[in-house]
């Protein structure tokens, strides 16, 4: 029995091997592709093809900096801001139509 466990596991090594550099190699050219995207006139170079697939990496979330953070923090501080002010005036002008 241990022997087959010993077996099974080294082809699953290989094969997790094999499949995690084909994936990273992928990544790769991905990325590649991607930084250098604007150096490809898409009108011109697919003007033929009926579909053009455009592949890149899943959404992946980009760690912010804290300068960004801050931003974001007053931009949503802002607009909640903002809204509530809005609703008062909207509250102002039904009960001014409402009298």
């Amino acid at each position: 029995m241990n022997l087959l466990v010993a077996i099974m596991s080294e082809a699953y090594a290989k094969f997790n091997a094999e499949d995690a550099k084909e994936s990273s190699t992928h990544k790769a050219l991905c990325v590649l592709m991607a930084e250098h995207d604007f150096l490809v006139d898409e009108q011109s170079e697919f003007s033929g093809s009926r579909y053009i697939l455009h592949l890149g990496p899943m959404n992946e979330e980009k760690p912010q900096s804290t300068d960004l953070r801050k931003v974001d923090d007053i931009k949503s501080t802002f607009d909640a801001r903002l809204e509530k002010k809005a609703h008062k005036s909207d509250m102002v002008i039904t009960k001014l139509f409402d009298s």
